[in-house]
């Protein structure tokens, strides 16, 4: 075969070689992959792509060096392939990408003071994978990410998974996102600030700092590691809609400042997140029994296996965001979560009980006398209120113990025959005079006990009341702390 008929033995992406004429001075390359696929003049990747016959373009495992890429270059309905490319640089100006792959291939996608700026990504998927930017301004600059659902495939996804970024600028500015599913999951971002602004309104598009995200049913954050400042936003008069937003493996106390604005949270998962340093400016939680709760819980108590493990979790979630409302003196909130957590205590108490029994007994007596009594703190009539029927009951058994005031002796025996006289409900008084003095420790004076049976039942009525006291107190103080 002549030289004229040797092709070129690049091997693509899909595993097939190039198969265009050699040339550039290479026996074994065309134009565009001599040299090594080096890369500095945009002239023969523009004769490469008039040349080829594909159905997508494959501009993979190659290297561009101060590259201008113009809107000239690629078609707006073939697929574009540039994984494994390393780009030095180079500018993306107004180009328009149709399905485009920035996706690993032997070695990572890679960016080094590169700029898209008013470029459109249709198509639905966009990825770039584990690429790697290194850049000292911003990358995506008034770009576009419209992304549709087709028959062959259903989630239209843009993907940024498990990516590096170092950038003094910012990654994303001025830019709008389309589509089903958005993810930054295992995402390493450090520098510059990360903005995103949330709604849901059809054949809207606004653009403002950072990234606008419209009408995206999946946002998944998990994972990420970021140094800087990180704001969601979620337009309040725009329509209020909660995505599936996940945000777990996240330590926001690394981040300069983490701040959530008007946020839709109803179907937000914070598993194995550092969630204390978050500032929540008003949040729309869920809600289960008239109370907040996350919706981490929400999700496991769907299953029928939840474990230890999962309880301990969720413990340390409200444990977290029942200081984060503290901080910000918001204690109604705060108490739902103090709520929340009591209740994983007690559920983590009878599912992985103390092995001395004496211990558990005393646990689990606390636990529920303290959700009965006071709702954990959170009610303060119900101790009152048990306070004032403590009183009566024990004013009325004493009528049967016997008690003696002044000399006279006051004791009843149960008669079913007898009618309510005068003379009783007198009796009853004095019974609840003598039951106060007990219950405010002045035992002894004045009255004095007729049995051992009066003495142990005053000894117990102390003993309660002082509970039922301090119950009190605390929820008054939660109370007036709001």
């Amino acid at each position: 075969m002549g030289e004229s008929g040797r092709v070129c033995q690049w091997v693509l992406a899909d595993g097939k070689i190039c198969g265009l004429p050699i040339g550039g001075g290479s026996p074994r390359a065309c134009k565009l992959h001599a040299n090594a696929g080096n890369i500095t003049s945009i002239n023969d990747t523009k004769e490469h792509l008039q040349k080829n016959t594909r159905d997508y373009i494959d501009l993979t495992r190659l290297r561009f060096t101060g590259v201008f890429f113009d809107k000239s270059l690629f078609s707006p309905d073939k697929p574009v392939k540039f994984d494994g490319t390393e780009f030095v640089n180079c500018t993306f100006d107004q180009c328009t990408f149709f399905n485009a792959s920035f996706e690993p291939f032997k070695r990572p996608c890679r960016f080094k003071n590169c700029q898209f700026t008013q470029c459109g990504f249709s198509g639905c998927r966009c990825s770039f994978r584990k690429a790697e930017f290194r850049c000292d301004r911003t990358v995506f600059l008034d770009c576009m990410f419209i992304l549709e659902s087709s028959g062959a495939e259903p989630a239209c996804t843009l993907d940024f998974s498990e990516c590096t970024a170092v950038s003094s600028g910012e990654l994303f500015d001025l830019s709008y996102v389309q589509c089903n599913t958005f993810t930054m999951e295992g995402t390493t971002v450090n520098g510059g600030s990360l903005t995103f602004f949330v709604y849901y309104v059809d054949n809207d598009i606004q653009r403002g700092l950072g990234l606008s995200l419209n009408r995206v049913g999946r946002i998944s954050f998990s994972g990420l590691r970021f140094n800087g400042r990180f704001v969601y936003k979620q337009s309040p008069h725009l329509g209020r809609y909660g995505p599936s937003l996940f945000l777990s493996g996240i330590n926001f106390a690394e981040m300069s400042s983490a701040q959530f604005f008007d946020a839709n949270l109803s179907g937000a998962l914070f598993t194995n997140s550092i969630i204390e340093a978050i500032r929540f400016h008003n949040p729309v939680w869920p809600k289960e029994q008239g109370r907040l709760i996350l919706y981490d819980q929400i999700e496991r108590n769907s299953r029928t296996d939840i474990s230890t493990d999962d309880i301990k979790e969720l413990t340390r979630l409200y444990v977290q965001l029942k200081k984060n409302y503290e901080l910000d003196r918001n204690f109604i909130d705060a108490g739902d979560w103090f709520h929340r957590e009591m209740e994983c205590r007690r559920r983590l108490l009878n599912q992985d009980p103390p092995k001395n029994p004496f211990r558990r007994v005393i646990m689990s007596s606390f636990f529920s006398l303290y959700h009965f009594v006071s709702e954990y703190g959170e009610n303060y009539v119900r101790p009152l209120a048990f306070i004032l029927l403590l009183w009566a009951l024990f004013a009325q058994i004493y009528l049967f113990t016997g008690f003696a005031v002044g000399g006279e002796s006051i004791e009843y025996y149960i008669c079913p025959e007898c009618s309510l006289s005068i003379q009783i409900l007198w009796d009853f008084l004095k019974a609840l005079v003598f039951r106060g003095g007990t219950m405010l420790l002045q035992l002894g004076r004045s009255v004095t006990p007729l049995s051992s049976w009066t003495t142990g039942l005053a000894v117990c009525q102390v003993l309660l009341t002082l509970t039922l006291v301090s119950l009190f107190l605390l929820a008054l103080r939660r109370k007036f702390r709001r």
